[in-house]
This record gives C-alpha cells, sequence and structure tokens, in this order.
C-alpha cells in the first residue's frame, strides 16, 4: 500500500479544521446549567403560549364548532318540519278537495229535491186548478140547466095557460110543472 505524505500545509490544515470543529462543538453543545435554563424558559414560553393562545383559540374554535353543530340540528330539524308541514298540507288539499265535492254532491241533491218539489207543486197546482176548472164548470153547467129548467117551466106555464085559457092558481102550476119535470128527465 501507498502510504500518503503528509505535507505541513496539509498537516496545519487539518489541525486548523480540527480546532473549527471544536469550537463549532463547544458552541453547539452547550454546558449543563445554561442547557437547564434555556430548557426552563422553553417550557415558559410553551405554557405561556397555551395559556394566552391555544386554550383561547381552542375555546374558540369549540364555540364556532358547537354553533356548526347547533345549526346543523336546526336545519335538519327544520327541514323534519318543512316535511311534516308539506304532508298536512297536501292532506288538507286532498281533504278539501273531498269536502268540495261533497258540498257539491249535497249541492246537487238539495237541487234535485228542491226540482222534484217544484214539479210536485206545481203538479199540485195543475190539479188544484183543473178541479177549481172542472167545479166552476159544473156550477155553470148546473147554472144553465137551472136557467134552462127555469125557462122551460116559464115557456110550459106560459104554454099552459094559453092553452087553458085561465089563471092557474099557484099550486096548481107547481103541481103541473113537477109532472112536466117528471116527464122531461
Amino acid at each position: 500500500m501507498e502510504q500518503l505524505f503528509v505535507t505541513p500545509l496539509y498537516a496545519s490544515f487539518i489541525d486548523s479544521i480540527n480546532e473549527e470543529l471544536s469550537k463549532i462543538g463547544s458552541k453547539l453543545i452547550p454546558n449543563f446549567f445554561s442547557f437547564v435554563v434555556q430548557l426552563l424558559a422553553l417550557i415558559v414560553v410553551i405554557i405561556i403560549v397555551m395559556v394566552l393562545l391555544f386554550k383561547p383559540v381552542k375555546k374558540t374554535l369549540n364555540k364556532r364548532n358547537d354553533y356548526i353543530e347547533q345549526q346543523i340540528l336546526q336545519a335538519k330539524e327544520n327541514n323534519v318540519l318543512s316535511e311534516q308541514n308539506r304532508v298536512q298540507s297536501e292532506q288538507e288539499i286532498i281533504d278539501a278537495r273531498k269536502k268540495s265535492s261533497e258540498i257539491i254532491e249535497s249541492a246537487n241533491k238539495i237541487a234535485e229535491a228542491q226540482k222534484a218539489q217544484i214539479i210536485s207543486e206545481a203538479h199540485d197546482s195543475a190539479r188544484k186548478l183543473k178541479l177549481n176548472a172542472e167545479e166552476e164548470i159544473q156550477k155553470a153547467k148546473q147554472e144553465a140547466m137551472d136557467d134552462v129548467h127555469n125557462e122551460i117551466v116559464n115557456v110550459a106555464l106560459e104554454a099552459s095557460k094559453e092553452l087553458l085559457k085561465r089563471e092557474i092558481n099557484e099550486g096548481d102550476s107547481e103541481e103541473f110543472v113537477k109532472d112536466f119535470l117528471k116527464e122531461v128527465k
């Protein structure tokens, strides 16, 4: 193997590097007391940061999270309520349609009943008018028959007076009229 020649320049270079490394090492690794003080200072800073910043931020974030969850729950409740209202509204619409159909059907039945009643009253009125007309016709016929009968009696009396040329008393005339009427009927 070949041996490396260490030149004095090279050796001084290595020594200076070793010296620099030891300085850096001493700076990197502090003494124990300084290390403990710095560690305690770090812990105090962490505690102060947690108390002053982390806890209030965490508290604010928790409040915000609770608010969001509350809003989500309220939205779900509103959705359920709106669905119930929609179902109720649909049922009310169905009930209103049924009720309107029933009202229309009832109105039609009432109209039919009134129509039947009006027709019945019209038939009764027509029948009464017909009966009254028939009675008036019968009365008029009877009056006409009575008038004709009285005229016939008067004519018969006049004829009998003429024939007999004598005055017939009232008793004779009535008897004669009754006999004449019996024959006429």
